[in-house]
């Protein structure tokens, strides 16, 4: 019977030593590969190219709360409603800014109640409220999703106000206009809210920073 000849310990040495070595240049590569795909996003993402287009919509924020647009004179909202006159006081004294409350019973229609607020004869600040019915209208979850790349809370901030009422609130800004989303829920109603700012006016905003909590004194 033919003995074949068992191969020595230096030949399977050997052998094993090709075949480490056809089989390295195929882990350095695909480590080098790695490497490079992370170099490049790496680069991609310091560009700030992926940030902003995760960031949402490039729309700035609103200007008009229901029918009133930031900036308007009162003059220009007494033209369609003149009971403004009335309503109009001093807001906390001052003799800058003059605040007002309109409802269903002066004629408004888009919303059941705003607030006014005018720094000299501007409009500066406007806060809607919608109630029950016309709440349930009100997308403020799309609207939270439209403007989120200027969020300052992007998912909003919830709070437990007791006796089963929880309030959610949005916090927004971009280089003109503040806007803050409210949703208020009762155990038997809704009530939701939109307050703008105009925040390009820079006087307005100098004289009410001394009212305003959130502005570090």
């Amino acid at each position: 019977m033919e003995h074949r000849k068992q191969p020595s310990s230096t030949d399977t040495d050997k052998t094993r030593d090709l075949l480490a070595a056809h089989a390295a240049p195929r882990w350095k590569w695909k480590v080098l590969a790695s490497i490079s795909i992370l170099v490049i996003l790496s680069g991609v993402w310091s560009t700030g190219i992926i940030q902003d287009a995760l960031a949402g919509p490039k729309i700035p924020l609103p200007r008009q709360d229901a029918e009133f647009l930031l900036g308007m004179t009162k003059n220009e909202i007494m033209k369609k409603y003149p009971k403004l006159k009335k309503r109009l006081r001093k807001y906390n004294d001052d003799k800058v800014f003059r605040i007002a409350k309109l409802d269903s019973a002066d004629g408004l229609t888009g919303a059941s109640s705003v607030e006014l607020l005018f720094y000299q004869d501007q409009l500066y600040y406007v806060s809607a409220m919608w109630d029950r019915d016309s709440a349930k209208n009100i997308p403020l979850l799309e609207w939270a999703k439209q403007y989120r790349r200027w969020g300052r809370n992007a998912k909003g901030v919830s709070e437990s106000l007791g006796d089963q009422v929880y309030l959610k609130e949005w916090n927004f800004a971009d280089a003109q206009t503040e806007m803050v989303l409210r949703d208020l829920n009762y155990p038997d109603h809704v009530q939701r809210w939109q307050d703008l700012r105009d925040t390009s006016n820079s006087e307005a905003q100098a004289a009410f920073a001394k009212y305003r909590l959130d502005v570090a004194s």
